[in-house]
């Protein structure tokens, strides 16, 4: 059994303002609310006659759900939003579509060619987000489950027999999670700063809750420093309309069984020279605070290591042979050290191995992400979270 290969390419991550600009014409979003009427029609490849029950917290909603052509399951963004207890509303400034509910904000960019391009999602009030699936049928905006459940904190269930999904709250960790704004520490005029990071609240041991939280901030403050000293070196914008960026933004991607993952990512631009993508996973255990790694969670099997190099082998040459390049650099990497293995997040299935660019394969690729199923390195009646519980 192999992993799936996600790529994360730089331009995935630019600001909600630039891909504004991208954007259809006005008309155009402005449908995205609508209910009827539209000039969209669904293209005969949806399986409209296989409509997808959704509900919220085990109650049923009045709205339906589509299968894509990739045989994703889609769901309406505004009925979805206000069954979760939250608000959508459009800016026609920036042409945007922003979905709220308590302190989570995210905002939903819809792309001219939708069906090759999908949503881009920028959650937390944060300015990098991901590409989702998306697509207008019959006026309209259906996205991807997992745009709305990352987002605002939900897991997914899927019943086949029904044709249900269910998203719920229940499974997950009590704890709150608040997007914070870093305070900017830069002292110019042409430097905009926007790094989000999250608090946690609610935790039974407060120490532990301490520690978790200072080790999140702490991680953006130290990005934050090392950029401004490239900025010295940088200097100034030699164009007087250029400015530069400092971004960051998290993503939780498991919070259950006594543990939280969570990514962070950071881009900066300062200029061709000085721009560059950053994905950071940190893994917590909240009894304690502590940071666990991959290898302590894969230890009742004595053969990970080796398990893990060949799958990733299998996967980065199989991908290379259609990109144009070699498993040499992985080989390389892999020789004389494990600590590849630690650059990983958990999900809700398994777990992630990711690798920066220029890592083991060309820079444009952007980041290279390898999912993994519990399955294929535990028994399949173990827990790997049992000594975290």
């Amino acid at each position: 059994m192999q992993s799936k290969v996600n790529n994360i390419p730089c331009f995935k991550t630019i600001p909600v303002l630039l891909l504004a600009l991208t954007m259809t014409a006005m008309a155009i979003v402005i449908s995205l609310l609508a209910s009827t009427n539209s000039v969209y029609a669904a293209k005969a490849s949806f399986q409209l006659d296989k409509l997808v029950n959704i509900r919220v917290e085990g109650k049923t909603t009045s709205a339906k759900g589509i299968i894509s052509e990739s045989e994703k399951t889609l769901v309406p963004l505004k009925d979805t939003v206000k069954a979760f207890g939250g608000v959508v509303t459009y800016h026609a400034q920036t042409h945007v579509i922003i979905a709220t509910k308590g302190k989570e904000k995210t905002v939903y960019s819809m792309s001219k060619n939708i069906e090759k391009d999908g949503i881009q999602v920028v959650a937390h009030g944060g300015t990098l987000g991901e590409q989702y699936e998306g697509r207008l049928v019959k006026g309209v905006l259906y996205v991807e489950t997992t745009a709305l459940a990352d987002s605002f904190g939900y897991l997914i269930h899927w019943n086949s027999k029904s044709i249900t999904v269910d998203f719920t709250t229940a499974g997950l960790n009590q704890v709150t999670i608040t997007p914070t704004q870093l305070k900017n520490s830069i002292p110019n005029q042409y430097t905009d700063v926007n790094i989000i990071y999250p608090v946690l609240s609610g935790l039974n041991n407060e120490e532990a809750q301490h520690d978790i939280n200072g080790a999140l901030q702490t991680h953006s403050e130290k990005y934050l420093a090392a950029v401004n000293q490239q900025m010295q070196i940088a200097g100034e914008p030699h164009d007087k309309d250029m400015r530069y960026s400092i971004q960051g933004n998290y993503a939780v991607t498991y919070n259950q069984n006594g543990v939280i993952s969570i990514v962070l990512r950071e881009h900066q631009y300062m200029g061709k020279a000085y721009s560059g993508l950053k994905q950071t996973a940190m893994i917590f255990t909240l009894r304690d605070g502590k940071v666990i790694q991959l290898e302590d969670i894969l230890a009742s099997n004595a053969v990970h290591l080796q398990d893990l190099r060949t799958f990733l082998r299998l996967d980065i040459k199989k991908q290379g042979e259609v990109k144009g390049y070699t498993p040499n650099k992985f080989d390389a990497l892999a020789k004389n050290s494990t600590a590849y293995v630690n650059q990983s997040y958990l999900t809700n299935n398994g777990f992630t191995i990711f690798f920066a660019p220029y890592q083991v394969a060309p820079g444009d690729l952007g980041i290279l992400e390898f999912h993994f199923n519990w399955n294929q390195f535990l028994a399949p009646d173990s827990n790997p979270f049992q000594a975290y519980q």
